[in-house]
């Protein structure tokens, strides 16, 4: 299912993006899940549900990730330029993007990702997914699993 709800309730408590650029991450969860699962329906297989999923949420924490950086730049170049014109230059209060915790946060969270996406995807594609028996032959329950 959809990843989107973590991200973005993560990157809201961290103040870290506008809620016009959570949408358009939301909105690019929903249209990846969508695709997705126009795919599965048609070929009425759950055998890429897991690494779907993983991948959506690989692209949602390095899109929030990346959206909040550049926030931080454009801001950290708003208050050097205000220094520069009174004529102080602090370059210890400048901040050019992600915290070391920010960084490392998201590099844990992306490592355990993967692990377990790769885990999910394998198992997914070699044996399918008996949950999805009776739902992959009815489009409208499946989509309800992808979203």
């Amino acid at each position: 299912g959809s990843s989107c709800g973590l991200v973005f309730s993560e990157a809201a408590m961290e103040g870290s993006c506008s809620l016009s650029k959570l949408a358009k991450i939301a909105r690019t969860d929903f249209a990846i899940q969508l695709a997705a699962w126009a795919v599965a329906s048609v070929l009425r297989t759950e055998r890429f549900y897991d690494a779907t999923g993983s991948f959506t949420y690989w692209w949602l924490i390095l899109k929030a990730y990346f959206v909040a950086n550049g926030r931080r730049r454009d801001e950290a170049a708003h208050e050097s330029t205000g220094r520069l014109s009174r004529g102080t230059d602090d370059k210890s209060s400048r901040s050019s993007g992600a915290s070391v915790r920010q960084r490392v946060v998201t590099g844990m969270v992306l490592a355990w990702s993967l692990r377990l996406g790769l885990f999910l995807g394998h198992r997914g594609w070699k044996y399918g997914d008996s949950r999805f028996e009776k739902m992959k032959h009815k489009p409208a329950t499946f989509l309800i699993a992808w979203l």
